[in-house]
């Protein structure tokens, strides 16, 4: 979904919508200062008048923040403002989880068990470090290479 107005949150044009979710909506959005793609995670504003969720916002973008590994959508900055919050993240292009195993029936068991396995590398950087991801659903996990985006 394009938008059709030129939203800004900071120094980022957001152009187009990819997700949604629980806590916000995910855009396609273009960095002016270094000219390159990002994602923009923007928390819902709706939200924003509870200070639990805009901290609990806050703690994501922490935790995310140090969970570094190269199955793991490397997070640019929280970006905070009177009437806006935001997690800026690298863009990583390619199908999600779930689009993938709808395409077909049947699937080379080799290709499931390499999915997996890099699932479980991304996923071992938090077990390092005690933190508890929940993947609810299969639309978080980019292929090619696999990425994780929680």
């Amino acid at each position: 979904m394009s938008l059709n107005t030129s939203l800004h949150i900071g120094g980022y044009c957001l152009t187009q919508q990819l997700g949604a979710g629980g806590m916000g909506i995910v855009y396609l959005a273009k960095d002016e200062s270094l000219g390159r793609e990002v994602a923009i995670k923007v928390f819902h504003p709706h939200l924003l008048k509870n200070k639990e969720h805009k901290e609990r916002f806050r703690r994501e973008g922490r935790v995310h923040a140090k969970l570094m590994h190269p199955n793991i959508v490397s997070l640019l900055a929280l970006h905070e403002e009177d009437n806006q919050m935001a997690l800026i993240m690298e863009l990583v292009h390619g199908k999600n989880l779930k689009e993938y195993l709808q395409q077909e029936d049947h699937y080379p068991i080799a290709n499931l068990i390499q999915i997996a396995l890099s699932i479980l590398a991304g996923l071992l950087p938090s077990l390092i470090k005690s933190v508890r991801i929940r993947l609810t659903s299969s639309s978080p996990v980019i292929l090619g290479p696999i990425r994780l985006l929680e």
